[in-house]
């Protein structure tokens, strides 16, 4: 095994603790895939179509979800939620506060695994 073997193929830095590999081998910090959701949903795009499913950056095959840790799905999850809000807004043309925003987005998911306060942006559980 090279070093490279375990270099994250975005950030090229050794590969976090929570990382995932696709059928081909190019390994990347699972934090790459949730910011890149966060993002695609702050542009008011979607970020998951039909499929539901990550891919690889370089080669874009399928990830199964299996492959992600307990962690990221949960996150993944916060983001999904926050995101679905963010595109409601656009389309019906009105604005939550971030306060709103979060206490919609814990409602929705219930979140029975965060036990810290949430009147701080939701997303601050990505950094």
């Amino acid at each position: 095994m090279t070093s490279s073997d375990n270099e994250c193929v975005v950030c090229m830095e050794p590969c976090a603790e929570l990382s995932v590999s696709c059928c081909n081998g190019h390994r990347v910090c699972e934090k790459h895939y949730l910011h890149r959701a966060k993002a695609i949903y702050e542009e008011g795009r979607m970020a998951f179509h039909a499929d539901n499913v990550h891919r690889c950056f370089l080669c874009r095959t399928d990830i199964q979800d299996d492959k992600f840790s307990e962690e990221h799905h949960k996150r993944l999850h916060i983001i999904q939620a926050y995101g679905m809000f963010k595109l409601i807004e656009n389309e019906l043309g009105v604005e939550m506060s971030k306060e709103q925003r979060n206490r919609a987005t814990r409602n929705l998911l219930m979140l029975p695994f965060y036990k810290g306060p949430f009147d701080d942006n939701v997303l601050e559980l990505l950094r």
